[in-house]
């Protein structure tokens, strides 16, 4: 979407620390690979040509994909926020208060103070931290955008943070390992009155889209390939690309069908962002490094967005098991080498607020409760044709073909299989992705297995930080642009009122 500079102030933060990946867990080169965070927001399992979605063709991250590892069997949370805290702390948002909901402006709460976060880590094995794009947190040495930026109105931010990102990557000493955190906007939609905003060129790609939304949500997707290839060639000229480990993730499910006023799409998954399903939690990503010693290829095995930092910090020298209270694992080894996870189970989420909760250990997943009143727990084909007419993805050297979920046999009571707003429902994941068929019925005691896994991680469960929305932080008050508002000398109101117990 175009930046708005009356309602937003840019956070392009700037600095230091990670990675390293070789025989055993460490790399043999001197000094550790340079590491490249790209988080995708709203990105759908079906909106990239890796997975096979036939309308929108996304040559560069398939390019990465195909030439690194596929993260076939991949977690996230269901929204924003969850997924970013867990990011930047290696512990799952029940165990950092922020697993209901998102931090929206004029809240006065966020991650907790004393939380130690992935550049605070990387800094002192010797790391150069930058962060460019949609959220940033402390740690960071420098900060470019404490001040209002008024210069970029009409500047499409897909290609501001891109930009941005291909300038620090040319100004880098490369004697020192580069750590850059890239949160891109795209594809979340804007302000309600224009919610998809895309460049009139992406657009005009997509003329076998009919459905308007589609279409321009389409032209978003391909505005961020492009940006991923940008900062891909940025690398390669200055010779950084071959001891660099590339990272991709969405931060949840894809807003389909109309949901969020967006049309991305999780075909054939069930649900949507902010759903427990499939379709909101089954996260797309990749690897892509030439330090991979077996790249070309998908893994199933389990992974969670948690074990991002462990594995990171472990890539850039540090030694993982030493960092303590992390939900998250180092999975290196899994992701080069293709060994077994050393995870079995993934915890989706425990909302108290909404009373929902879904986890899934080996193959099987629990899931109860009810968001929205089970208005978006359907399975929604992306709108208008599937024939993509442009010929850029095939382009794309292949080892085999695209990652496609294939459902099991549809049953007639799909719709009635399962009510999990009154009872649990499992579902056999590996055989049965699509959540077709519950066998909670006829499996009692996997059902009490399932639910004392959930009940085990309830009890370590932290409360939620949510606050509601202090008048004090609006734009109005800060010549029109969101800023900080709260200083925490302030005795006019407490610590614990303002950011929870």
């Amino acid at each position: 979407m175009a930046v708005d500079c009356k309602g937003v102030l840019l956070l392009l933060l700037f600095t230091a620390a990670l990675c390293d990946g070789s025989s055993s867990s460490k790399n043999t080169q001197d000094q550790p690979p340079h590491i490249i965070l790209i988080v995708a927001d709203d990105l759908g399992w079906n909106d990239v040509s890796f997975h096979g979605s036939d309308q929108i063709p996304t040559p560069n991250l398939d390019s990465l994909a195909y030439s690194g590892v596929i993260l076939g069997n991949y977690y996230v949370s269901p929204i924003c926020t969850p997924t970013r805290s867990a990011i930047m702390t290696g512990r799952h948002p029940i165990h950092t208060g922020l697993q209901h909901g998102v931090i929206s402006g004029a809240t006065p709460f966020g991650l907790p103070l004393n939380e130690t976060i992935l550049p605070q880590y990387l800094k002192p094995l010797g790391y150069a931290t930058h962060i460019v794009g949609k959220l940033g947190y402390k740690g960071l040495d420098l900060r470019n955008g404490t001040e209002p930026v008024w210069t970029e109105n009409g500047t499409y931010s897909t290609e501001l943070f891109s930009t941005e990102a291909e300038r620090i990557i040319a100004s880098h000493d490369t004697s020192k390992p580069l750590f850059l955190y890239l949160p891109h906007q795209a594809v979340h939609s804007g302000n309600p009155d224009n919610p998809l905003q895309a460049p009139q060129k992406y657009i005009d790609k997509f003329p076998h889209i009919q459905h308007p939304g589609r279409r321009t949500f389409a032209a978003m997707v391909s505005a961020l390939d492009d940006a991923v290839g940008n900062v891909t060639k940025a690398l390669s000229a200055r010779g950084m690309l071959e001891n660099s480990v590339i990272i991709f993730t969405t931060d949840n499910g894809g807003p389909a069908a109309g949901f969020d006023q967006n049309y991305a799409s999780n075909w054939p998954l069930r649900g949507v962002k902010n759903t427990l399903w499939e379709g909101g939690v089954h996260g797309t990503g990749f690897v892509h490094s030439p330090l991979i010693k077996q790249p070309k290829r998908t893994t199933h095995e389990l992974l969670h967005v948690c074990d991002l930092l462990p594995t990171i910090y472990e890539l850039a020298g540090g030694d993982s098991t030493e960092l303590k209270n992390l939900d998250g694992t180092n999975v290196w080894e899994t992701i080069s080498r293709g060994v077994q996870s050393p995870r079995v189970e993934v915890l989706h989420n425990i909302d108290p607020k909404r009373k929902t909760a879904a986890l899934r250990y080996g193959d099987y997943k629990i899931i109860l409760g009810e968001a929205y009143k089970g208005a978006w727990d359907g399975w929604y084909p992306p709108e208008g044709v599937t024939t993509n007419h442009s010929e850029e993805a095939n382009h794309v050297p292949r080892w085999s073909g695209p990652l496609k979920i294939k459902c099991a046999e549809k049953p007639a009571n799909v719709s009635t299989n399962c009510k999990p707003r009154d009872n649990p429902c499992v579902f056999n994941i590996k055989e049965d992705p699509c959540e077709f068929n519950n066998i909670a019925d006829w499996n009692k005691p996997l059902v009490n297995f399932l639910m004392g896994r959930l009940e085990a991680y309830s009890e370590t469960a932290v409360p939620m930080r949510n606050q509601p929305t202090d008048p004090r932080g609006n734009p109005k008050y800060h010549g029109g642009v969101w800023s900080p508002w709260i200083n925490l000398t302030d005795t006019s109101v407490s610590t614990n009122e303002l950011f929870g117990q």
